[in-house]
């Protein structure tokens, strides 16, 4: 019986062919303990757009084991820190540490809400997407 939940590989392309990418805090031993999402050229750690969204609950959504995903996981970071360098030279402040000055947090406030609102209908149209997809080979399987 194939299992409801999708593995790492599969949440990484899901997002991927919405047009988020993902960077995960990866330790060199393989343990990961945060992600951050990026879409438009803005980066949010998970844990500020929610707690659906922190590691510890994608951990516990996805069908994830530490050695088997660790070198999607670190192909994923390769990815979006190519993608980050490449955007780096033509747009300012979208790295989620940066300072944003006080007149334009509103806007970044706002920003920031509207991404976490498509992210997460992205996620959600993804995760029925790989529903439909596991029961039709469930049912190709019987």
């Amino acid at each position: 019986m194939l299992s409801q939940k999708p593995d790492a590989v599969q949440f990484i392309q899901a997002l991927d062919a919405q047009g988020i990418n993902v960077l995960f805090n990866q330790a060199s031993t393989g343990f990961v303990s945060g992600i951050s999402y990026g879409f438009e050229g803005m980066q949010f750690k998970g844990a500020h757009l929610g707690n659906a969204y922190k590691w510890q609950a994608v951990k516990n959504a996805i069908s994830y084991e530490q050695e088997r995903d660790r070198t999607a996981i670190h192909q994923a970071n390769v990815r979006t820190r190519e993608q980050q360098s490449a955007r780096a030279g033509q747009s300012v402040g979208t790295d989620a540490n940066t300072k944003v000055a006080t007149g334009n947090r509103r806007m970044y406030s706002r920003a920031m809400e509207n991404y976490r609102i498509r992210l997460e209908k992205q996620i959600e149209s993804t995760s029925r997407r790989l529903e439909m997809m596991e029961s039709a080979a469930t049912n190709l399987a019987f």
